[in-house]
């Protein structure tokens, strides 16, 4: 059996083309998954840093309206303070305007 020439350099050449072929296609995909990679890791590293952003505000969220309850607390106390002390003064007023009824009456009755 004889093999020419040309048809064993024709197969070398194509099993060198395919050999060179499936290496740059090997390496494509590798370049292609190592930045797949980078872009995952990028992407990973900017939700980090949105979670840390958005976990701040909450905190910082938190503290006001603690501060707001805390505030609206002490207004309640407050007003409660205020009512007691407007319902003292409206008995003592009550007391006082009894009083000055019993005078006028004593004077009324002692200029007739």
């Amino acid at each position: 059996m004889h093999i020419e020439l040309n048809v064993l350099i024709t197969f070398a050449v194509s099993f060198v083309s395919v050999g060179i072929a499936y290496s740059r296609w090997s390496r494509d995909i590798k370049k292609d998954n190592e930045e797949r990679q980078r872009e995952i890791a990028q992407e990973r590293e900017k939700q980090t840093e949105r979670h840390i952003e958005i976990t701040k505000g909450l905190e910082y969220l938190t503290r006001d309206v603690d501060k707001i309850n805390n505030n609206v607390s002490n207004v309640i106390n407050r007003v409660d303070e205020i009512d007691k002390r407007v319902t003292i003064n409206e008995q003592s007023v009550k007391s006082a305007h009894h009083r000055i009824d019993s005078i006028e009456n004593n004077c009324r009755s002692q200029s007739q």
